[in-house]
């Protein structure tokens, strides 16, 4: 049985500007400067987990002081019984390409989270080469302290852009295989097998921000060609795809399916993708939404429709 997922962005302020990305296109300034109280995502989380909710995901945009206040998040999320911590955000919201050592509260972060996705495309990494040292002595700092070995997960959300495409043009392999140096499974003190890394192809929403959808899908076809070991799964194993990824594909099912995302402002939805939203501005609103279910994509203009 899946596990039930509780999402919050804590903020929609963000440093980047990244192009196809909501932040960028549709949020106002009255929206970036929204935020919900500690007392808030507190007792939002205690009624999340008495509603049978396990898995704590959490968005972390790049933004002064955000890591500080996702370990304040994540130690909350834990202390009121979510089995699953899962943090969102970018690599230098967790490390120092300057020093090649963890930020302040990095280390108290990865010792909390259970999986840690980091999102790579060329507002992140100026070329393939500084993506691949600098998560290179990542992971070695990964491997380091345990974090593997403790059944924790790194995911790598690949931004399928323009110009990461370019990237996988100039490399003498291909992006993905090297996102693919790390093949090795971990037992997890509960005997699954767990994969130290996974990679998650992400693509624009909708694909007509590419310069046509047969511009993408001959591109990703030339991608995957020259890399034809790997397999993309509609969930579980090393190589997946988010909902739009595999909807383009004809193999998905809605995420939303198991999940509530509050944002900001206190509006839920079934998924960060559904553009229709319900109040939960306040912990009677939320606790009526938890008991009932968000209603389903009313708007056929999904962002996972593609």
């Amino acid at each position: 049985m899946e596990r039930k997922i509780f999402s919050i962005a804590p903020s929609f302020n963000c440093s980047l500007k990244c192009d196809g990305c909501y932040l960028t296109t549709s949020v106002t300034k009255e929206m970036r400067d929204a935020v919900k109280s500690d007392y808030y995502w507190e007792r939002a989380m205690e009624e999340a987990v008495k509603h049978g909710f396990e898995e704590f995901a959490m968005t972390l945009n790049p933004f002064p002081g955000a890591t500080a206040k996702a370990v304040e998040y994540a130690i909350m999320a834990k202390s009121k019984g979510f089995k699953v911590i899962n943090v969102t955000t970018t690599l230098n919201s967790v490390w120092s390409s300057a020093t090649n050592q963890p930020i302040h509260y990095a280390d108290e972060l990865l010792s909390i989270v259970d999986i840690l996705s980091i999102s790579v495309d060329e507002h992140r990494f100026e070329t393939p080469e500084i993506f691949s040292d600098q998560i290179s002595n990542f992971d070695d700092h990964l491997t380091h302290i345990d974090f593997y070995a403790r059944g924790k997960l790194l995911n790598i959300n690949l931004l399928w852009t323009p110009t990461v495409f370019e990237w996988s043009k100039q490399l003498d392999d291909t992006v993905v295989s090297l996102l693919c140096w790390r093949n090795e499974v971990y037992e997890s003190s509960d005997d699954e097998n767990i994969i130290g890394i996974t990679i998650q192809h992400l693509i624009f929403k909708p694909l007509t921000l590419y310069p046509s959808a047969e511009w993408f899908y001959e591109n990703y076809a030339r991608v995957m060609e020259d890399a034809e070991h790997i397999k993309i799964q509609g969930d579980g194993l090393q190589q997946i795809g988010d909902a739009a990824f595999n909807n383009s594909l004809g193999m998905t099912e809605c995420p939303g399916r198991n999940m509530i995302d509050i944002d900001p402002m206190g509006f839920a939805r079934k998924c960060p993708e559904n553009p229709d939203s319900h109040s939960a501005t306040t912990i009677h609103d939320l606790k009526k939404l938890l008991i009932s279910g968000v209603p389903g994509c009313m708007n056929t203009k999904c962002n996972c429709i593609v």
